[in-house]
């Protein structure tokens, strides 16, 4: 595959302007501004290979392999290889986080340009397996990949909330580890992935879990581990979205200051005011009425590589 300075130097030799490279490879205006004006550090592969397509040999000019259509009154270019008419999938599937970018369609059916605030579950549903991301108030959010610390102190407060489970069957609750979905407003404009979620069920009447897939709801109990790319959606923006969805409770834990701060949002003592702990103490689960307590000390201790 071409380098993107070799890209840079096709596009130079055959003439092309960023509106034709758009057109002929189906990646988004927006983005291919971005990649040849080196504002974009780090394209995404499929759209890298989209633009090798167009850019790498053999050479002949695909502008005479263009088939225009119509759709609803409104132009769309199409690229037709004389061999086979090669499918793609949509663009929205790669650069959905890209409000300016209009997705040039490669096969039918046509998607309606969308922006940020405006995508919904089915356009969640329809990214790659691969591409994690949250959907919050019809706005798409790329999530980095966890530090080994990160997935270690998850991991040790997952165990903790498994074993208590395990030998107190009477409580009917479950934990799940991320990633799982959760439908967190029962609506179609949000889908979260905490990093532990707990589940209480009361009865047949609950339906959060309706749907195989995912949480439909609020879950009983949310953790989420702070990291430099989420903090401030951690803190703020979804704090208020489990707060007014009816979870129960909501843990942010923050790894590098050592740092657990605790919101009981049906504690009507304490709903709005979070209880402050370290990584010294021992914290109660509001969700098992605080019989299983979790040793921040020891899990410390149990990972101690990562805070040494």
């Amino acid at each position: 595959m071409l380098t993107l300075e070799e890209m840079k130097q096709r596009k130079k030799e055959l003439g092309y302007t960023n509106r034709e490279i758009s057109e002929l490879s189906g990646v988004p205006f927006g983005t291919v501004q971005k990649i040849f004006s080196g504002s974009t550090e780090r394209p995404r592969f499929q759209t890298m290979i989209m633009l090798d397509e167009l850019l790498a040999g053999p050479w002949r000019d695909p502008r005479s392999a263009l088939t225009r259509v119509e759709y609803r009154g409104t132009p769309y270019q199409f690229r037709r290889h004389t061999e086979e008419m090669r499918v793609h999938e949509t663009v929205l599937a790669y650069d959905a986080a890209y409000e300016e970018d209009l997705p040039l369609q490669t096969e039918l059916p046509l998607r309606k340009r969308k922006k940020q605030g405006e995508y919904t579950v089915d356009d969640y549903d329809a990214l790659p397996d691969d591409r994690r991301v949250e959907l919050i108030d019809g706005i798409i959010y790329d999530m980095a990949a966890p530090t080994k610390r990160h997935q270690g102190l998850i991991g040790a407060i997952h165990n903790k909330f498994y074993n208590f489970l395990l030998d107190h069957p009477e409580k009917n609750c479950e934990v799940y580890l991320s990633p799982v979905d959760v439908q967190l407003d029962a609506d179609d404009r949000t889908m979260v992935q905490p990093d532990l979620i707990g589940l209480c069920y009361h009865g047949n009447s609950d339906s959060r879990e309706s749907d195989r897939r995912r949480i439909f709801g609020a879950p009983d109990f949310v953790m989420e581990v702070l990291s430099p790319s989420s903090s401030s959606r951690d803190c703020i923006l979804k704090l208020h979205k489990y707060r007014e969805a009816g979870c129960g409770e909501y843990w942010i834990v923050d790894a590098a200051r050592q740092r657990v701060t605790v919101y009981r949002f049906r504690d009507p003592q304490c709903r709005d005011i979070p209880l402050q702990y370290t990584f010294d103490d021992s914290i109660p689960v509001a969700m098992s009425e605080d019989q299983l307590v979790i040793d921040f000390a020891q899990i410390r201790r149990q990972l101690h590589r990562h805070f040494d």
